[in-house]
This record gives C-alpha cells, sequence and structure tokens, in this order.
C-alpha cells in the first residue's frame, strides 16, 4: 500500500489520468486489484477518492483519510 499512498494517491486524484493506468504506473495487476486494495486500506475506492479530493479543493481540506 506504500506505493499507492506515494504515487497512486496524487494520480487517483487527477481527473485526466484513467485509473487504470494510474494502476499499471503503480504496479498492481489491473484496475480491480488497486480498488480492491485501496478499499482495504484507505475505506475509499480511486473514484470516491477522486470525487472526495473534488470536493474538499473547494473547502481547504486535502480529503485524504490519513495523514499524508
Amino acid at each position: 500500500m506504500r506505493g499507492v499512498r506515494r504515487t497512486g494517491t496524487p494520480a487517483c486524484t487527477r481527473t485526466d489520468t484513467v485509473i487504470a493506468a494510474v494502476a499499471e504506473a503503480c504496479g498492481f495487476a489491473d484496475q480491480s486489484h488497486l480498488t480492491l486494495t485501496m478499499r482495504r486500506h484507505l475505506g475509499l475506492t480511486p473514484g470516491a477518492l477522486r470525487t472526495d479530493r473534488a470536493e474538499a479543493a473547494t473547502s481547504g481540506d486535502d480529503g485524504l483519510p490519513f495523514d499524508a
């Protein structure tokens, strides 16, 4: 999960980056593997993280469920 925290999380929040490409860049077998891992460790899917970060950007919160 450390790789997702350092690499995948910022990439997931960029709406122009396809989540499947983020998964591949982070070394996951596929998008579903990234999604399951993020849900298990963060309690959010990559899509939900994008939505939360977009909403947080307008409120000043970083939208992450952990201290980055």
